[in-house]
């Protein structure tokens, strides 16, 4: 069984799971579209920080998605399909034009390698962690986060893509417990992983 993780290494989540995926015999391999702060250890990291690295991020994308056809199972992360995934995290819309122009462009193609995985009849698995999923309306970190962090229009947005995810997804994870309100009723906890990895 050939297994691509796919696109963040948020929590570690996905650089851990291929590398015990591994160990138990599967062919599993974890890309990246960007490299943490924290420096997380995936397969295949694309990102670069600049105006150019990003735009030769973008072209590597497609080349993911293409790729993403040899396997079996595909594991995304974070909430975020390969396609282009709008900015909602952070400043959100109100991060400056460019992000602004962005979130415009990854509207268009959001989602659109799920739905075609779905169609061939790939096994899908999201996870969810944290500002992927939640929602102004029932947030617990309202206090704790920079005015102009929450969005309406990136809740419609998220909104969105969970009802997506819903009818595509053969299995819904979050990790973290407050995420079960903005979800499906059929996701499942699935709290981080933690442990030591041999090399």
């Amino acid at each position: 069984m050939r297994i691509l993780h796919v696109p963040t290494d948020a929590g570690n989540h996905g650089p851990i799971l291929a590398r015990v995926e591994r160990q138990l015999g599967y062919d599993s391999h974890c890309i990246v579209f960007g490299t943490s702060h924290i420096g997380y250890k995936a397969d295949e990291s694309l990102g670069g920080r600049g105006i150019p690295a990003l735009l030769k991020l973008e072209l590597k994308r497609w080349g993911v998605l293409l790729r993403a056809f040899r396997y079996d199972v595909i594991h995304y992360n974070f909430g975020s399909s390969i396609c282009p995934n709008p900015i909602y995290v952070g400043l959100g819309l109100h991060g400056g034009f460019k992000r602004r122009i962005y979130s415009l462009y990854a509207a268009v193609f959001q989602m659109w390698d799920v739905i075609l995985f779905r169609l061939l009849n790939k096994r899908i698995i999201v996870v969810f962690q944290g500002g992927d999923a939640r929602q102004e309306w029932a947030a617990l970190d309202k206090d704790e986060e920079l005015p102009g962090y929450y969005v309406p229009m990136m809740d419609v947005l998220k909104r969105h893509r969970i009802r997506i995810w819903s009818k595509c997804a053969n299995s819904i994870y979050y990790l973290n417990p407050d995420l079960a309100r903005f979800l499906p009723s059929r996701a499942k906890f699935l709290p981080y992983i933690c442990m030591e990895v041999r090399k």
